[in-house]
């Protein structure tokens, strides 16, 4: 939003600023020098971005709040979408991709995509599963392009499939699951956060595994209940009517179809 500044002044355009994290307080996970310099850098920049912008679309209700306060009240929340016409569950192919990996009907199939960055907990993501597979023989599918360090972390383990996929066949894999985890640390970072993650797993009707940090997710937990504590954890048995009914209710939510007039309105 910043850069835009003078293209604003000079043109006599309204600045429209699609806020998506909060980036002071994502280098608490970058060990470098001069951290706080750059801190400093950031947090001035983002008080100018919310003085400077006409209008301001936050993903968070922590970032909304963030944003008002230092001056800017005409903010949207909009959270992190996905496309419902490219995540959604199809029964059909949740079977294909089982039978293919070999694993049957009633196991139990959890899922991680994502990166193996600090902040996505993929250490932890393993060490949950493998807690659980003690207890109860299941499976983790991962999706991943970092391939070569995935492997590493993974070779002691069991049960385990490894993929790096085009964007377009995730949808398969999330469908042959039936729990997605999404842990993240509780900080400034995962507050003011919104995952696109979320809106893939539950469009295509996943429960996920979580913890509280990201909190605008966490609290859907009371109105739909696909939500669940990792530290309480128990699988439910899954049925193909409530996949259907937890994607359903999602593509109201967090659509990104669902958002278009949204956009239309604030874009016009």
């Amino acid at each position: 939003a910043v850069l835009s500044e003078n293209l604003k002044n000079c043109s006599d355009s309204k600045l429209i600023w699609d806020c998506r994290g909060y980036a002071p307080a994502e280098l608490d996970y970058e060990k470098k020098n001069f951290n706080f310099l750059r801190k400093f850098f950031l947090i001035s920049r983002f008080k100018r971005a919310c003085k400077i912008s006409d209008k301001v679309i936050a993903v968070s209700n922590y970032l909304k709040q963030k944003i008002k306060k230092n001056g800017n009240l005409n903010t949207y929340l909009i959270p992190s979408v996905a496309s419902k016409k490219i995540f959604y569950f199809n029964e059909k192919v949740r079977q294909q991709v089982r039978n293919r990996l070999g694993i049957g009907k009633r196991s139990i199939v959890f899922i991680y995509s994502g990166s193996l960055k600090k902040y996505q907990m993929f250490d932890e993501t393993l060490s949950f599963f493998k807690n659980f597979n003690k207890k109860k023989k299941s499976y983790l599918i991962i999706l991943s392009n970092e391939l070569s360090s995935a492997k590493q972390k993974i070779k002691n383990y069991e049960n385990i499939f490894l993929f790096s996929v085009d964007h377009k066949k995730v949808n398969d894999y999330l469908n042959a699951a039936d729990y997605a985890i999404m842990i993240r640390k509780k900080d400034q970072t995962n507050n003011a956060a919104s995952p696109t993650k979320f809106a893939e797993y539950c469009l295509t009707g996943l429960e996920v595994v979580t913890n509280s940090a990201v909190t605008d997710y966490y609290s859907l937990a009371k109105d739909i209940n696909n939500v669940h504590n990792i530290a309480s954890f128990r699988p439910n048995f899954i049925t193909k009517a409530n996949r259907k009914k937890i994607a359903e209710i999602y593509k109201k939510k967090i659509s990104r179809e669902a958002y278009k007039k949204i956009y239309e309105e604030i874009y016009k």
